[in-house]
């Protein structure tokens, strides 16, 4: 039988109210520090829910933010370079990015486990130092300054609706990205694709004998989640206005790996979503102590996988067993 948090009214009243809490947040505050807080885990839930994408093929990559900055800089060069709109640039910047993601993975993809994660390490460094190594194009160490907002489209201008002077047409930018995303990613985790993933990441040699081009889906994953990457990495470059190489360090990589596990890898799109929300705002309440928030991540991450396993995600489940069941006992007659 299944319990109350399992049937599906149940289900549809709380994605509703998930829905309503969005929609309505920028009526309850304008405040642009609450907002920026918001847009920064909708941009770090993308990036986090394609890592996912990854470890699902049994893969662990360590260049994320190498991605990242191929979709910001390829942004910011259509934008400001070709004078590109925003609203061209965002496909065109995830469209680079899966292709460099494509070629690359064509080759790397082969080697799995440390040697995977060396490789994409190493690539991000390659991207970051080609950025620092090409100041004529990329800006060097003094980045590049001064990207362009979107632009409104003909119909929000019906709707007074301005990036120069608000961030809540950001929010609701971000919330379309994040919700576009995560379509596409629960689509394929529900599919067929989605089995073939988690049947590669458990067991190649049974996949293989079965017929399975592992290859093939490594790819398809690989790409798909460097596809939405770099969606973000476009967003961040107008949103910020600003990029600068030192952006996209590894510390951007692990970061988006942590909030991925921290709220939990057997989760597709809400254990990312958690993991990053939790993070940023904790990131936030740890300000005055950036020189020591690795180690306040690494001992929070520590904490919460030896006490909930499958990360946040977790919690839900474990405190509806709970009242589940203290109300089975006290609606079942005392033994006389």
């Amino acid at each position: 039988m299944k319990s109350v948090r399992e049937t599906l009214p149940f289900k549809i009243i709380r994605f509703a109210i998930l829905v309503i809490i969005i929609a309505v947040l920028p009526a309850i505050t304008k405040d642009p520090y609450y907002l920026h807080i918001l847009i920064m885990s909708g941009l770090c839930s993308i990036n986090a829910m394609g890592w996912v994408l990854i470890v699902r093929v049994g893969q662990f990559s360590l260049g994320q933010a190498g991605f990242y900055a191929i979709g910001a800089y390829t942004s910011a060069l259509l934008m400001k370079g070709l004078n590109f709109s925003f609203w061209t640039a965002l496909p065109l910047s995830g469209i680079t990015t899966a292709i460099i993601a494509l070629a690359f993975g064509s080759v790397v993809l082969r080697i799995k486990g440390l040697y995977f994660a060396i490789l994409t390490f190493a690539f991000s460094e390659i991207i970051r130092f080609t950025i620092i190594s090409w100041p004529t194009l990329l800006g060097g160490f003094n980045g590049i300054i001064g990207i362009p907002k979107p632009a409104p489209l003909f119909f929000m201008e019906s709707m007074k609706i301005d990036f120069l002077t608000s961030r809540v047409p950001f929010y609701y930018l971000m919330v379309t990205i994040l919700v576009i995303a995560a379509l596409v990613f629960w689509r394929v985790d529900c599919s067929r694709i989605g089995r073939i993933f988690r049947c590669i990441s458990r067991d190649e040699d049974l996949s293989e004998s079965l017929g399975i081009n592992i290859m093939k889906y490594r790819i398809l994953a690989f790409t798909l989640a460097c596809f939405f990457t770099g969606i973000s990495g476009s967003f961040y470059a107008s949103y910020f206005g600003i990029l600068h190489p030192d952006l996209f360090t590894v510390w951007e990589s692990i970061l988006i790996q942590i909030q991925a596990t921290l709220g939990g890898l057997s989760f597709a799109i809400a254990g990312p979503v958690v993991g990053a929300v939790v993070l940023n705002i904790l990131s936030e309440l740890l300000r005055a102590t950036k020189h020591v928030e690795p180690v306040i991540y690494g001992g929070a991450l520590i904490v919460i996988l030896f006490t909930l396993p499958k990360g946040l995600m977790d919690l839900g489940p474990r405190v509806f067993q709970l009242i589940e069941k203290r109300t089975k006992l006290s609606s079942s007659p005392k033994a006389s």
